[in-house]
C-alpha cells in the first residue's frame, strides 16, 4: 500500500513534469500484479483540473509538451501494454493529460530508456533483483 501510494504521488505529483518524478517502477514478479492494480486504482482516482483549486492533477505545461507527451506515449507502446490515461483533457482552459500507466515493458523498450517529462509511468516486471 505504502509502495503504491508513493509511486503515485511521485510519478503523477506536479503532472510529472519535475527531474524527481518516477517515471519507471520495476517490479519483482511475487508483487507486480498486485501493485499495478493499486497504483492504477489509485491513479484513477486523482481528479484533474486546475491546482489553485486542490486539484491533483493539474495542466501540463504548453500544448506543445503536452503534444511531446502523447506522441512519446503512442511511440513506446506499440512495444508495451498501455494500461490507463494516454488522453488529452481540455478543462477550464488548461491542457491536462491524464495519469498514464504503461505495462510489460521490457528493459531495452523505449519506454524503459527514454525519459518522458509528464504524466506517464512505465512499468518493467522482474523475476528478482539481479
Amino acid at each position: 500500500d505504502t509502495a503504491a501510494d508513493e509511486v503515485v504521488r511521485s510519478a503523477f505529483g506536479f503532472q510529472g513534469q519535475k527531474c524527481s518524478a518516477c517515471s519507471r517502477l520495476i517490479a519483482l514478479d511475487a508483487v507486480h500484479d498486485e501493485l499495478v492494480d493499486k497504483v492504477v486504482a489509485r491513479a484513477a482516482a486523482l481528479a484533474i483540473g486546475p491546482p489553485i483549486e486542490n486539484y491533483a492533477i493539474g495542466p501540463v505545461i504548453s500544448a506543445e509538451q503536452n503534444a511531446a507527451i502523447v506522441e512519446e506515449i503512442e511511440r513506446g507502446t506499440g512495444e508495451a501494454t498501455l494500461v490507463m490515461g494516454g488522453r488529452t483533457v481540455d478543462k477550464d482552459g488548461g491542457i491536462y493529460l491524464e495519469p498514464t500507466l504503461i505495462v510489460d515493458v521490457q528493459p531495452d523498450a523505449r519506454h524503459a530508456r527514454h525519459e518522458n517529462i509528464g504524466p506517464v509511468l512505465s512499468v518493467i516486471r522482474a523475476s528478482d533483483f539481479d
